[in-house]
Parts: C-alpha cells; sequence; structure tokens
C-alpha cells in the first residue's frame, strides 16, 4: 500500500508539473527565459519561465519574427536559459496562445509597466520603450496614430525608428492602416509625450 501511495504521490505532481508548463501566456508582452521549443523551425512550441518562475507554452509558426541583437533568426538559434520577451496573441474565441514576436533581451529583464507610467525608457537593447498596450487603430497621420485602448484613446507620435512588424515582416511606416488591431511599445520622450518605438499587428493562422 506505501508504494501504491508513493507512486500515485508522484503521478500526481508529475500530472501537475505538466499541466503548469501547458498554460498558455496571457495576451501583451512578457519576459522570462526560454526553457525549450518543440516542432520545427516553421511550426511548434515555445516553453519560457517567467519572472515570476512560472512555466508557459506559446505557439509559433513561420509568421513569428524572432529577434536577436536586432537581426532576424530562427527559433533553433535560442538556448535553454536565454533572456526573452514573448508579444501573445490570440484567436478570437481560442484560448491557444500564439506568439507574435520573440526577442532576445540583454539581462536583467525588466519588468513592462503599463501606460500610465511616466518614467522616460533608458534600455540599452531593441526594442526600446518600457510601457505596452493594445488596441485599435482610429486615425494615423505621418507623425502619429491615435489609438482605442479599454482605458480610452491614446496619442502615440512616431519616431524615424519606430519599426513596423506584420506576420513576421518588418514593414515601413505605410502598411500601418486605420482599423487594425496593433500591440504598441512606447516609452515618454523628454516632453512627457507618448512615443511608439515598435507597432505589431498581423492575421493569427490557424494550426493545422
Amino acid at each position: 500500500m506505501g508504494t501504491i501511495m508513493r507512486w500515485w504521490a508522484t503521478a500526481c505532481l508529475f500530472g501537475s508539473v505538466i499541466a503548469h508548463a501547458q498554460l498558455n501566456l496571457p495576451v501583451g508582452f512578457t519576459q522570462g527565459d526560454v526553457v525549450s521549443w518543440t516542432g520545427s523551425p516553421r511550426s511548434g512550441e515555445l516553453t519560457i519561465r517567467n519572472v515570476e518562475k512560472a512555466v508557459y507554452s506559446c505557439r509559433f509558426d513561420a509568421y513569428t519574427y524572432f529577434e536577436r541583437e536586432h537581426q532576424m533568426i530562427q527559433v533553433n538559434v535560442l538556448a535553454a536559459g536565454d533572456p526573452v520577451e514573448v508579444l501573445a496573441d490570440r484567436r478570437p474565441g481560442s484560448a491557444t496562445c500564439y506568439a507574435r514576436t520573440v526577442q532576445v533581451v540583454e539581462p536583467p529583464a525588466k519588468p513592462l509597466r503599463r501606460w500610465r507610467a511616466v518614467a522616460s525608457p533608458t534600455e540599452d537593447f531593441a526594442p526600446r520603450g518600457d510601457l505596452a498596450f493594445g488596441g485599435l487603430v482610429l486615425h494615423r497621420d505621418a507623425d502619429a496614430i491615435v489609438i482605442k485602448t479599454r482605458t480610452g484613446e491614446l496619442r502615440v507620435n512616431l519616431r524615424p525608428d519606430t519599426r513596423f512588424l506584420s506576420d513576421g515582416l518588418r514593414l515601413d511606416a505605410a502598411a500601418l492602416m486605420v482599423n487594425l488591431h496593433v500591440f504598441v511599445r512606447a516609452g515618454h520622450d523628454i516632453y512627457g509625450q507618448l512615443e511608439a518605438f515598435q507597432v505589431i499587428w498581423g492575421e493569427i493562422i490557424a494550426p493545422r
């Protein structure tokens, strides 16, 4: 009986670890360390451990943008322990996590603050900015975009070096259109105005 009970306790613990590792990343940016990846460079699952030591998994595909030191890479370049920042999203009606971008960052990875934060970013890794939010583009011109978020409308200035990413590709500013749902990495300039360092959008392809 003692052996059976020990086996059952071990099985429950192992099952708990597996279930924990299967948790999906929340929508938005998450920082952590690479645990492992499975599949092929064109499709698979990435597992990371966040700063609170929780383990999460997220699906990636050929449209996921992987980056290290400003250069596009493939997932097989990543190694266990690499510090990364993942932008996770969901298809409407789906609970499955999808990684839009995975970027290797220089440690220590600083937790992102919400857009109400006022400090000016000074990170020395890309992308810069310590604020992250998502929403619908209501208006845009050559210098700024207006985004409808859950808490109201935000005007975000565009910089000459703002990066635009869609479906794993770097694009120019002209590709950003009204009515797109976007994720923005941003910060405040020396005048306290919100400015975008990275704008990301794109369709999530259903897994086969």
